[in-house]
C-alpha cells in the first residue's frame, strides 16, 4: 500500500499535461525556504536547457505570483544566457534573481544573486559594473554571521573574484 500511495503521488505531483512541466510543492511543505527551491530546482530538470518550455513555465508562474519558482526559472535562464553569450539576457534574468531575492528576504538568494550579477558583467568584460556587485556581496557577507558552508562559499567567491578582477587591472598587490 505505501508504494501505491508513493507513485500515486508522484503521479499527480509530476503530472505533465501541456500547460503543466513543473512540480508543485506540496501544501504541505513546511521546510525552510531553500528547501523549496532544491525542490524546485529539481523538479525544473527535466526541462534541462530548453528556453522555450522553460520561459513558458516562467511566464505561468508569474500569472500565479508564484515567487519561488520565478527565482529558479530567472536563474537557471540567466545561466544558460551566459553560456551562449547573451550576456544582456543573463545580466537581465540574474537582476529578476536579484529582485525576488531580495523580496523573499534572502540573504544566501541574495549574496549568491549578487555574484552571479557580477559575474555575468565580468564574463562580458563590464568589469566596472562587475566589481561594482562583487563589492556588494562583500559587504553583505560581512555583515552576517553565518558560517553555513553556503555562505562561506559565497563569500569565498566573492574574494577570489575580486582578486581576479584587481589581477586584470594590474593591481597584483591588492
Amino acid at each position: 500500500y505505501i508504494c501505491l500511495f508513493f507513485i500515486l503521488f508522484l503521479t499527480v505531483a509530476f503530472s505533465c499535461d501541456k500547460n503543466r512541466f513543473v512540480a508543485e510543492i506540496p501544501s504541505n511543505h513546511t521546510s525552510s525556504l531553500q528547501d523549496s527551491i532544491n525542490f524546485v530546482r529539481q523538479s525544473i530538470e527535466k526541462l534541462r536547457n530548453d528556453t522555450t518550455l522553460l520561459k513558458a513555465e516562467l511566464e505561468k508562474n508569474i500569472a500565479q505570483n508564484n515567487k519561488i519558482h520565478q527565482l529558479v526559472l530567472h536563474n537557471k535562464l540567466g545561466e544558460i544566457d551566459l553560456n551562449n553569450y547573451h550576456f544582456r539576457s543573463a545580466v537581465e534574468n540574474h537582476r529578476q534573481y536579484l529582485t525576488l531575492s531580495e523580496e523573499l528576504n534572502d540573504p544566501l538568494q541574495i549574496l549568491t544573486a549578487l555574484n552571479k550579477l557580477a559575474y555575468d558583467y565580468k564574463k562580458a568584460y563590464w568589469l566596472n559594473d562587475a566589481i561594482k556587485y562583487y563589492f556588494r556581496a562583500l559587504k553583505l557577507s560581512d555583515n552576517l554571521e553565518d558560517t553555513h558552508a553556503d555562505f562561506l562559499k559565497q563569500k569565498a567567491d566573492t574574494y577570489y573574484e575580486i582578486g581576479n578582477i584587481y589581477s586584470m587591472f594590474g593591481y597584483h598587490d591588492e
